[in-house]
């Protein structure tokens, strides 16, 4: 067993595999227009980091949602040089969040990479959340609340277009996931742009 492992190993380090790239943690999507007053950006998140005896999240990490999300809300949601009229938070529930890797690199071992060849992943990722948007005024209270849902899935292969290294894998498909929801959650939202904005502006 030990030897199959070193094997998978070697054949992971013999491909040519992305990693993370802090672009991904930049707004997309949908400028608002008009633009909501300024506001604060704040993340609820359920999922439990894993953390390595380093101090290194490994994964999925809750600290890439709420840089994107403070980037999201600064840049495309909000105009953000006034005083803040509110708070936009984001709750974030984790659906489903795993790294399939140990199957996929045995098939790989006993067919001696053909299962690859033939377009197998050496590993795939998957991801799926259910976010929600709630607007607060400044005197804390609800004023609306936009649900949205988002999955991503990656495969590490010889021919995956997303092909990014075992390390960073889950953290981006996570990351993915989340961001798809956020989309939908603001395709909700902005029907109600006008109204919000009277409401914070008061």
């Amino acid at each position: 067993m030990k030897n199959i492992y070193k094997v998978c190993c070697l054949m992971l380090l013999s491909m040519g595999c992305k990693s993370f790239e802090p672009t991904l943690l930049n707004p997309d999507g949908t400028v608002f227009n008009p633009k909501l007053p300024s506001m604060e950006a704040v993340v609820e998140n359920n999922l439990v980091a894993i953390v390595n005896s380093g101090g290194q999240t490994i994964g999925a990490n809750p600290q890439d949602v709420r840089t994107y999300f403070d980037r999201e809300v600064k840049e495309l949601m909000t105009d953000p040089y006034n005083d803040k009229a509110g708070v936009l938070l984001l709750n974030v529930n984790t659906i489903e969040n795993k790294h399939q890797f140990i199957g996929y690199m045995m098939a790989s071992v006993y067919t001696i990479s053909l299962f690859n060849v033939l377009g197998g992943p050496y590993s795939v990722s998957k991801s799926s959340v259910e976010v929600e948007i709630e607007v607060l005024n400044k005197n804390n209270r609800l004023i609306g609340s936009y649900r949205g849902n988002g999955s991503a899935k990656l495969h590490q292969g010889y021919y995956s277009k997303t092909n990014y290294n075992q390390v960073d894998q889950q953290r981006i498909s996570y990351l993915k996931a989340v961001k798809n929801a956020v989309q939908d959650a603001k395709s909700k939202l902005i029907p109600d742009l006008d109204r919000l904005i009277s409401e914070l502006d008061n």
